[in-house]
């Protein structure tokens, strides 16, 4: 996660003066630590929130369909989507279709790739999307191949709407799914582990340890990110700040 000198001097010059300083995740917390330098116990652990009760989403599947695969992120390099389109091109036998909901500066590359592939058929760049609950409503399984995360805001969306997960290996993701409790892992960047993670899931994706992924994923993330709970632990933090004062 690279950034320009000026911007690293800065951030790591206006960090002396903050009293505690909020990380979204725990691999965030050590990023800060180490790439600014600043006290471990200066930087306060609590992660994003989303208001669970009000984001609900029907079950849709029914077997012997199509399966809906989809993502949603920027059309950026961190989110390493044309591996995930040539990890797809391995399984033109399998019945599927991917979705990608988002804008970037890589749309144009990542058109030619999917022309390239000879995937143009199969998957499709819906640009951005406001309607987030219909987006997921439409989908069978979400799928996040980045490189890198800082919590991944997204997944937490896809996992209240029940959706089983394929991810990768990385520190941020890490922290909402367990393996093989939760959602599938790969190893980051591993076109190969990426065909063996999908190929799993679309050959078993009317199975009940299928489904299973996406309700625990759900109860899960509804117990650990709620936003009243993550309210209660800025409430509690601003209140320790000022009892010092």
């Amino acid at each position: 996660m690279g950034e320009p000198g000026l911007i690293r001097a800065i951030k790591a010059w206006t960090a002396k003066f903050a009293d505690k300083i909020v990380a979204i995740s725990s691999a965030v917390k050590s990023d800060i630590i180490s790439r600014y330098g600043v006290p471990g116990d200066k930087v306060e652990l609590i992660y994003n929130g989303l208001e669970v009760d009000r984001f609900w989403v029907e079950t849709r599947r029914k077997r012997g369909q199509k399966i809906i695969l989809g993502s949603m992120g920027r059309l950026t390099s961190q989110k390493n989507y044309a591996l995930l389109f040539e990890a797809l091109a391995q399984l033109k036998d399998l019945n599927w279709e991917f979705r990608l909901a988002g804008e970037g500066e890589l749309r144009p590359e990542l058109e030619h790739k999917i022309k390239d592939l000879g995937l143009t058929n199969r998957v499709h760049l819906l640009g951005l999307q406001r309607d987030v609950k219909s987006f997921f409503s439409d989908l069978d399984v979400f799928i996040l191949p980045s490189l890198w995360e800082g919590l991944g805001i997204v997944l937490l969306e896809a996992g209240l709407a029940g959706l089983p997960v394929v991810a990768s290996r990385v520190d941020g993701i890490c922290e909402v799914i367990k393996e093989g409790e939760t959602g599938i892992l790969f190893n980051s960047n591993d076109q190969a582990d990426l065909v063996t993670k999908l190929t799993k899931v679309l050959n078993q994706i009317d199975q009940p340890e299928t489904t299973e992924l996406g309700k625990k994923l759900q109860s899960d993330i509804k117990s650990r990110f709620d936003i009243k709970i993550i309210a209660s632990e800025y409430q509690a933090l601003y209140l320790k700040l000022l009892a010092k004062k």
